[in-house]
């Protein structure tokens, strides 16, 4: 299980009170998550279930610190000790992939921290040092930027149908309908 998430900055309270009062903040957050949702789909793996919100987390989880995020299925991520490079590759893109969507649609990211810290935390216990890490952190950003950029349709479609609570099966409906195949 990967989850990966939005944190724009406050808890529980905060952001429920931003998401029932600010519709940009659930436009971005949707988008956030859309991006996650829609990499880890693209690089093979199976979203599981989302959250938009704190609030939902906390009612899904039962846990207090606890954000907006996806959750994936993918038995290579669940054990870090048997992670391969390549699972460890589409690990670093899918959590950079809500950033990246937040620069493909809106030009800049606002969200994302936990995901960076949840990367970090990830490559330090695969013993990677602060060079690597680094480099690990620029080379996804730029491989979740590339897998996303022509996706922008796909990403607002799919956003649009998150913020309506659609459920996984017609998420992935939305992009295989509407997912573009990159220029060559």
């Amino acid at each position: 299980i990967l989850c990966c998430g939005w944190r724009g900055g406050g808890g529980l309270a905060l952001d429920t009170l931003a998401n029932n009062l600010n519709e940009d903040y659930r436009h971005r957050v949707s988008i956030h998550e859309a991006g996650h949702l829609l990499a880890g789909y693209l690089l093979g793996v199976m979203p599981q279930k989302y959250s938009l919100s704190s609030l939902e987390a906390y009612q899904a989880e039962k846990l207090l610190n606890v954000q907006a995020g996806t959750i994936f299925l993918d038995s290579s991520l669940q054990q870090l000790n048997k992670m391969t490079e390549e699972s460890l590759q589409r690990f670093a893109i899918i959590s950079l992939a809500g950033s990246a969507a937040e620069y493909v649609i809106f030009d800049k990211c606002e969200g994302g921290e936990t995901d960076i810290v949840m990367l970090k935390s990830v490559l330090r216990a695969k013993k990677s040092d602060k060079a690597e890490i680094k480099r690990t952190n620029r080379w996804a950003a730029l491989a979740a930027v590339s897998l996303l950029r022509e996706q922008g349709e796909t990403l607002e479609r799919l956003a649009a149908a998150m913020r309506r609570r659609a459920d996984i099966k017609e998420c992935i409906h939305i992009i295989e309908s509407t997912h573009q195949q990159p220029n060559n």
